[in-house]
Formats: C-alpha cells, sequence, structure tokens
C-alpha cells in the first residue's frame, strides 16, 4: 500500500500523455506498478513541471515546437502518403482568432473512426476544439470534415485500448516505464486519459491544408541539373 498521507509517484507515458497516480487510499499496484512507494521523493518533487512521474512538460523551447510541426512541412512538400500514415494534420479553427489552426498527432484508426490522445489540456489544438468541435482531418487516404468529442464510456475506451496496445510505440512506452498497464488500470484512471475520437460529418470545417510547396521538387531537380551541366561544360 501506499505510505498514508504521501502521494504516490506519477507514471508518465510521454507520447500519450497519459498518467496514472495515487491519492494514499489506493493499492499501489493500480496507480505505480514499478515504483517503490517508500523511495525518498526526488529533489525537485515540488516542480510540477520536472517533478519525476508528472505529466509531460509542454514544449516552450521554439525548436522543440517546431519540430512537433515537422509533419505539416512534409505535408506541404506533397509527402502526406508517407507521413499521414502515422500522424493526421488536424484542423482547427482558433478559439480567438477564428483562423484555421493546423498540428500534427499520431492517430490510430478503430473501424471507420480515428482517435488521438491529447498530451497536453493547455494544447492550443485542445482547446480550440473544446470551443469548436468542428473539425478537418488529413491523412495519407485523404481529407475529411468530423466532429470532435472526448471519449468516456468504458465500451469505447476498451475498444480502443484493445487495438493501441498492439502498437509497439505504445509497448515501448509502457516498458519504459516499468509499467505493467493493463485495461482495468486503463479503465480505473479513465479521467486522467484525454482520448479524442472525431466522428464523421458534413457540417462545415475549417479549409484543409495544401500541398503548397509541391514546387519545390521540380526546381531541386532543375538546379541539380544545372549544377551537373556547369561542371561538365567546365571539365
Amino acid at each position: 500500500m501506499v505510505r498514508p498521507g504521501r502521494e504516490a509517484e506519477r507514471i508518465d507515458f510521454t507520447r500519450c500523455g497519459v498518467v496514472l497516480t495515487g491519492d494514499g487510499q489506493t493499492p499501489a499496484r493500480e496507480v505505480a506498478i514499478g515504483v517503490n512507494p517508500d523511495a525518498a521523493p526526488p529533489a525537485h518533487a515540488g516542480d510540477p513541471e520536472t517533478r519525476t512521474g508528472e505529466r509531460l512538460a509542454y514544449p516552450r523551447s521554439a525548436w522543440l515546437r517546431q519540430a512537433y510541426r515537422l509533419p505539416i512541412l512534409l505535408h506541404r512538400l506533397g509527402l502526406s502518403g508517407l507521413t499521414g500514415r502515422l500522424f493526421l494534420i488536424l484542423t482547427t479553427t482558433g478559439r480567438k482568432s477564428g483562423l484555421p489552426r493546423r498540428t500534427a498527432i499520431e492517430f490510430h484508426t478503430v473501424g471507420d473512426r480515428k482517435y488521438v490522445l491529447a498530451a497536453w489540456k493547455q494544447a492550443d489544438w485542445y482547446r480550440n476544439l473544446q470551443a469548436d468541435p468542428r473539425v478537418r482531418l488529413q491523412t495519407a487516404w485523404g481529407a475529411q470534415a468530423a466532429l470532435a468529442r472526448r471519449v468516456t464510456k468504458n465500451e469505447e475506451l476498451a475498444r480502443w485500448f484493445r487495438h493501441a496496445s498492439r502498437n509497439p510505440v505504445i509497448r515501448w512506452m509502457a516498458r519504459s516505464a516499468s509499467s505493467d498497464l493493463t485495461l482495468a488500470t486503463f479503465l480505473a484512471e479513465k479521467e486522467r486519459w484525454i482520448l479524442i475520437a472525431f466522428d464523421a460529418a458534413d457540417e462545415p470545417a475549417p479549409p484543409p491544408l495544401q500541398a503548397d510547396l509541391v514546387w519545390i521538387w521540380p526546381a531541386l531537380a532543375l538546379s541539380g541539373w544545372l549544377v551537373w551541366m556547369m561542371a561538365r561544360n567546365a571539365g
């Protein structure tokens, strides 16, 4: 059991933004598998951004935010057939500006419905779809208008879990966290998971992201040919 009056350390599934925690009344196995409840707390335990096992710190550095946007650039370069098999381009409507806002996020398809996990409640895209659930999805298989909703029913959560748990990335994250996450613990802690489902809809949605940089490829090919010709003539 977790020592009374002391919170168990939390398990951080960094790619999914999943946090499991205990409150001193819950058996340790249900909330902190692989964590020694009698271990001394880390020196930085008071810092909510860096405490061991806390939710993944929100990316504040400019280079990291740009790294998360790399799939968007690849989509604009016409490479959605590759990147769109793992990442979807999610277009929301800015809750303040009213303009299209886009993010790239890993997704899972269960049946004919797509799902994503929100890593941060303060993420702009999540706050945008809370204000207006009408979104546009783009993957390797095309674009569609959809309505976003948070999944709360156990049956749908279990169906997603059984599918996603076969994903090697999620299995790797569980091993890295020394966790033996099961369906039972997942459902018991469902309020800590932000699982978003997208239901196909005919309602107006934000415009899709265009592949407006595909011209770069022929320009690069032409530049390479000119360099080759000049080198050949110089020789």
